[in-house]
């Protein structure tokens, strides 16, 4: 599967690196469809398993547990590997256990199963890190970034807006989960298909000069844990409400699920836009810093306007100011690829410690919004409690400020 090597001094980029950057946006989707598509069949499976609000809350964050646990061993381990190989074992078994949890008869057996496909989405960061290390260079990694989160958007829009309808269709959650484990097969055949690897001489020696890599090396690098702690935040409020909110809106207003996966969906596409222009236009230390900055206040004012009103044009609104507060991910997700100095496998273990405390935000939101709930009573207030989460982000912006 080798084909050439890696952008460098003597093997200038070619245009089939967005080839195999589609090739790996295709195999996000995967993750994103049945990562994000639980809010909008929880009603469904807690009425046919009668579910407490919080083995609700549970289903939502053992998705990300895998990752939590998993992902920064799995970063320093798997980073070893062929990339390729790596990437396409993890699909297969991510269709597995899709089609698991789709015939799971109790709520024991879809945790479990929705937590082990979640381990694999784990599994796959350090492949996907290594893919981008070889074929783009260290000036590109903004613009990559953004276009995938950019489009990354995209199917968490789609997953959103047509799950409702998709479920509406086959009447039943479990169907739809079937119908997405065929998905998940198809791109796994696509991927076989088009991503080749990019491996020369120099990225060959670049892998050989650190084999002895120490694990706990990364954490040396304070701008690293910075940006990971602020993106903890922002997930932790994103992702308890993508669990909770369309329960939200259906007891509290009577909307239904297809209109407010719609609205949600409507924050997907704003991170669309906003990677798409951060990613093209953030080319200095200061935009980048004022993007951050600016992100967590915003992001947390839109989340409190999603539950303010049943007023459709505000709640537009609030989804889209939401939705631009995400701009900042390129930014900080190309960060494990600018380090000054900082090896392959190195940048393979800090993208897979960003991803560990991305996916843990998104593990602690929905089981804090199920807990908050229970012990409560009101699911206002647990989501109000997690809105105000990703002001993180702007508290670590100043922080990176300060050591400028």
């Amino acid at each position: 599967s080798s084909q050439a090597g890696p952008p460098s001094e003597s093997a200038a980029p070619t245009r089939y690196r967005w080839v195999v950057l589609g090739s790996l946006i295709a195999g996000n989707s995967v993750f994103t469809l049945v990562g994000l598509s639980l809010g909008i069949l929880l009603p469904s499976i807690v009425a046919e398993l009668q579910l407490s609000p919080l083995q609700a809350g549970w289903l939502g964050s053992v998705f990300r547990l895998g990752n939590i646990l998993l992902a920064l061993p799995f970063g320093y381990i798997l980073s070893r590997y062929n990339p390729r190989l790596l990437l396409i074992v993890t699909f297969g078994v991510a269709t597995l256990f899709t089609f698991a949890q789709a015939a799971a008869p109790v709520f024991g057996l879809l945790l479990a199963a929705r937590g082990l496909f979640g381990i694999c989405q784990a599994a796959r960061s350090p492949g996907r890190a290594l893919y981008l290390v070889q074929w783009f260079p260290p000036t590109q990694i903004v613009a990559a970034t953004g276009l995938f989160i950019g489009v990354t958007g995209i199917a968490e829009a789609g997953t959103l807006m047509l799950t409702p309808f998709a479920l509406e269709a086959l009447g039943s959650w479990r169907l739809t989960l079937g119908t997405f484990g065929a998905y998940i097969l198809v791109v796994t055949v696509l991927f076989i298909i088009l991503a080749r690897e990019r491996v020369t001489k120099s990225y060959r020696e670049a892998l050989a000069s650190q084999r002895d890599l120490p694990v706990w090396s990364i954490f040396r690098y304070r701008e690293l844990w910075l940006a990971s702690l602020g993106g903890f935040g922002t997930t932790v409020g994103w992702w308890a409400f993508a669990t909770f909110w369309p329960t939200y809106m259906k007891d509290t207003y009577a909307m239904p699920l297809t209109l407010s996966g719609f609205l949600f969906g409507l924050i997907s596409l704003g991170m669309t836009l906003a990677s798409l222009v951060v990613g093209w236009g953030a080319n200095s230390p200061g935009r980048r810093r004022a993007v951050v900055l600016t992100c967590g206040g915003l992001m947390t004012l839109g989340s409190l306007g999603l539950l303010a009103t049943s007023s459709v044009p505000l709640l537009v609104l609030s989804a889209a100011m939401a939705g631009l507060a995400w701009g900042f991910v390129p930014i900080v997700h190309s960060l494990p690829y600018q380090i000054p100095g900082i090896k392959p496998r190195e940048t393979a273990v800090a993208a897979s410690f960003m991803s560990t405390m991305f996916m843990a935000g998104g593990a602690v939101g929905p089981f804090l919004a199920g807990a908050l709930y229970q012990a409560s009573g009101s699911l206002q207030l647990a989501l109000v409690v997690c809105a105000l989460a990703p002001l993180s982000l702007t508290a670590t912006g100043l922080l990176q400020g300060r050591r400028r």
